[in-house]
């Protein structure tokens, strides 16, 4: 009886512990009723009538057996602990939550079109496992499709802007026209003018001054082989006072032709390489060279091509019509989101046309008509030797200064000062070779001879 009674107590004491627990802890406890339907159970297992009374050790291991029961029963309860994995998605939720979905989107248009995309993603995760294989066929195809479908788009565009070149009969693409044109370089001069402010010289400048006359000199003497009304004689000469970098930018729609000094005083004041040099910009603008920036990428450079394309439409399409900008108040904040957005596309492309390769098809036909524009107005052809040479070597000079301190900054920096030298054909080689072979300068001086002016000594 004494062992009946401390067993008993034992059990009380136990269940008097965990109705405690559980009344501080109820979340982590099922329900009062089921833990005293557990107890009463177990306390009955336990009971005067037995006729075989248990000993201590074996009451013990009862109540440890009963206690693991409890960790079982708890663990086996939803939501009860916190450390729980939580049950998968059945398929009926699937389906009830598809269902719903689609009820959304056929109530509103605008539903449909934003939970599209989620619906989609519910019948997948519905779908067989065949199902979602031929699913993700079908998308790899179409996406294919899809992508085969804009670069026929945009071969057909770029075969319906072929045209043939009025001076050299060379078939080209044409993607600048002049409007877009004009608004590119009016951008150009207003962002040289910011950055360059104070570095201009003044107009009575001797070197301003012998560029002008040069420049004049050109004009006139070619006036009747060049048919283009924009090459008049109102073209004038700006110099930048930049010691730094080799530059030159052509403004034909302002009729300007921007020169750095670092480039002039590579002449060395010398009027014949001076010559050559500005009627080498010249002769860019003479034949346009502006309308076909594909022209200098390579076959290889497809994402550079489709760039230019689209920046200089966006570039012209961003442009505020200056009478609905007068006439409409109403529009002005609408107008300067317009001319933020053409900003944008304007230095992307002015970004590119810096980094870009030189074409040799157009440097050579550039040469070319430069050089008939220096013996017809009589300069000694043979100087321009020397001007190349001199753009060799100071290639060759600053390059191999930058590979003593090779860095990624140096070496955008170096593009930068070296930009005419790269962007005209310097950085090969091939210019300084052509202009070195004697026979095509023994047939620049017989035309020279031909243009009624003094023999060279």
């Amino acid at each position: 009886m004494f062992l009946i009674r401390y067993n008993r107590f034992i059990v009380y004491s136990s269940s008097f512990r965990l109705t405690l627990y559980r009344k501080s802890h109820k979340s982590l406890f099922i329900s009062s009723s089921s833990s005293s339907r557990f107890f009463s159970s177990s306390s009955s297992n336990i009971n005067d009538n037995d006729p075989k009374p248990k000993s201590k050790i074996q009451l013990s291991k009862i109540i440890d057996k009963k206690s693991t029961n409890v960790q079982i029963s708890k663990q086996s309860e939803p939501g009860i602990l916190q450390g729980q994995i939580e049950q998968p998605i059945t398929g009926k939720q699937v389906s009830s939550l598809l269902s719903r979905l689609k009820n959304l989107s056929e109530k509103n248009t605008i539903l449909a079109m934003i939970l599209w995309r989620p619906i989609s993603i519910v019948e997948y995760i519905e779908s067989s496992r065949e199902e979602k294989v031929n699913s993700l066929v079908y998308d790899s195809v179409y996406h294919l499709l899809f992508i085969f479908l804009i670069i026929i788009i945009h071969i057909v565009f770029l075969l319906f802007m072929i045209e043939e070149h009025k001076i050299t009969d060379r078939n080209y693409i044409l993607i600048m026209s002049d409007s877009v044109n004009e608004l590119y370089e009016r951008l150009l001069l207003n962002d040289l003018t910011v950055e360059h402010d104070g570095q201009f010289l003044p107009s009575s400048h001797k070197s301003i001054q012998l560029c002008d006359r040069i420049l004049k000199k050109l004009i006139e003497t070619n006036n009747e082989y060049i048919d283009d009304e924009q090459i008049d004689q109102t073209w004038s000469t700006i110099i930048i006072d930049d010691n730094e970098n080799l530059n030159s930018y052509t403004i034909r729609s302002q009729k300007f032709l921007i020169l750095t000094k670092k480039l002039v005083d590579l002449c060395e004041n010398d009027e014949h390489q001076l010559a050559y040099l500005i009627a080498h910009s010249l002769s860019h603008a003479i034949l346009k060279h502006y309308r076909e920036p594909l022209t200098n990428l390579r076959p290889t450079q497809i994402w550079n091509g489709l760039c230019f394309l689209y920046s200089c439409r966006l570039m012209w399409f961003f442009e505020p019509n200056e009478f609905l900008k007068e006439k409409l108040d109403v529009l002005k904040i609408l107008f300067t989101y317009d001319e933020w957005a053409r900003d944008i596309f304007y230095r992307k492309y002015r970004k590119m046309l810096s980094k870009i390769n030189y074409s040799e098809i157009i440097e050579e036909e550039t040469d070319r008509i430069a050089m008939q524009l220096l013996s017809r107005s009589c300069f000694d052809v043979r100087r321009v030797n020397r001007f190349i040479d001199k753009c060799h070597q100071y290639q060759q000079q600053t390059e191999s200064k930058q590979k003593s301190t090779a860095t990624t900054e140096s070496s955008d920096n170096n593009r930068l000062a070296l930009h005419y030298l790269y962007a005209h054909g310097h950085s090969n080689g091939s210019k300084w070779k052509r202009f070195n072979d004697e026979k095509l300068m023994k047939k620049f001086i017989e035309f020279r001879n031909e243009c009624d002016c003094d023999p060279l000594e």
